[in-house]
């Protein structure tokens, strides 16, 4: 079967022109099923536009390159040129260890510890300052390339470095125990646990079912030694309110709220109706200076 895109959501402000795209900064968010971009207008300091498509059969790199090379030039807003692009790509292969211990002459070393990497697959890394930690991880040469095509100036990291380093930003003045945020993806969903203003922990899971999901939860809670009757849950990503994974979260965590943004940012009317806990790695991606 071919592998098909279609849009979900689309809302720019009537005041966002395309024209002006050197005084605006874009922001792309990458996954196996699924492409979205916000745009941030530097004029008016607020983020003012979004945009968002689902992927349907992508079975593997050649159908997600087939994909975006027929999607990409169809969008307008992804034709012009930006003071800044950065990248965030979703991808399960990932390694996250202090810079003390990290050496450019061992990143495959690194991966395969936790990961199978193919020949196709390029392994990158990414710096994270404020844990003072590097993020190796692996992606598509093939899909690498055709981002870089179609963005050369682009900033291109692994969507954990943007996670991290987004919730260590606007939690850094919290000097309390631990706070776990979990952020939910589709068949898997990331845990970064911060402790005194400090990164505890930062895993990835996949799940099939809710009982799977609260059984890595769980696990990680009693490894760290964090009372899950006591701490907080935040979550972000694709859950909502009421639904059953909601629901069957909240049978074993008595603090579950769902995320918000970070109030240091300014957005336009068009966000009003995007629940606070979406996207939360996309909008937050221009903050990261990494």
């Amino acid at each position: 079967m071919q592998a098909k895109a279609h849009q979900v959501q689309s809302a720019f402000d009537k005041s966002l022109r395309i024209e002006e795209s050197k005084n605006q900064r874009l922001s792309i968010q990458l996954s196996p099923d699924g492409f979205s971009f916000c745009i941030y207008d530097k004029q008016r300091n607020k983020l003012s536009g979004i945009q968002t498509f689902a992927f349907e059969d992508v079975a593997n790199d050649r159908a997600l390159n087939l994909l975006l090379t027929d999607l990409l030039p169809t969008i307008p807003h992804l034709q012009a040129e930006y003071d800044k692009v950065r990248i965030a790509v979703e991808n399960p292969k990932s390694t996250l260890l202090p810079s003390a211990l990290f050496d450019t002459q061992h990143l495959l070393q690194y991966l395969e510890f936790n990961h199978r990497i193919n020949a196709t697959e390029l392994v990158l890394y990414d710096r994270i300052p404020m844990p003072d930690a590097v993020n190796v991880w692996a992606f598509s040469e093939t899909i690498y390339h055709k981002l870089l095509q179609f963005f050369p100036a682009a900033t291109i990291q692994h969507h954990a470095t943007a996670l991290i380093d987004s919730l260590l930003l606007q939690y850094k003045n919290r000097n309390a125990g631990p706070l776990v945020f979990v952020n939910v993806r589709k068949q898997y969903f990331d845990m970064v646990v911060l402790n005194n203003n400090s990164l505890q922990l930062y895993n990835a899971f996949r799940f099939v079912t809710n009982e799977d999901f609260v059984y890595y939860l769980l696990f990680v809670f009693e490894q760290l030694g964090i009372n899950p009757e006591l701490s907080g849950v935040v979550l972000y990503g694709d859950i909502q309110s009421g639904a059953p994974l909601f629901e069957y979260l909240n049978r074993y965590f008595r603090h579950l709220q769902l995320g918000q943004r970070n109030a240091a940012q300014k957005f336009s009317y068009v966000f009003d109706t995007i629940p606070e806990h979406h996207f939360y790695n996309l909008i937050h991606l221009q903050q990261c200076e990494l």
